[in-house]
């Protein structure tokens, strides 16, 4: 994930992935600058024709901070931490072309 400016990062932000039947909370494993890093490991049953952020008209796709944390500017504001509806410019859907499917060969 990539900011347009510098930014902090207080806590360990969380992102899920749509992954059929076992979404998954990846949490950011470091960051520089204005880029977030996350690491996902493909798990058993993982599964989908093209990676994304859950996301729902209820529950929009965002940074989650279950531990308590926020993400700010260099002017100390807060980051609303939303991310772009999938398939949208700036979705992980449409920057990246990611098919994930552990089921095993008949």
């Amino acid at each position: 994930m990539t900011y347009d400016e510098t930014i902090l990062v207080i806590g360990t932000p969380q992102l899920t992935l749509e992954l059929g039947e076992n979404d998954k909370a990846v949490n950011m494993q470091s960051y520089l600058g204005s880029v977030l890093t996350f690491v996902y490991t493909v798990g058993p049953g993982d599964t989908t024709s093209d990676l994304d952020f859950v996301h729902s008209d209820a529950n929009p796709a965002k940074l989650t901070f279950p531990n308590g944390g926020i993400v700010q500017d260099p002017l100390a504001n807060n980051s609303l931490s939303i991310l772009p509806v999938p398939g949208t410019t700036g979705s992980l859907s449409t920057n990246k072309d990611i098919n994930i499917d552990t089921t095993e060969p008949t």
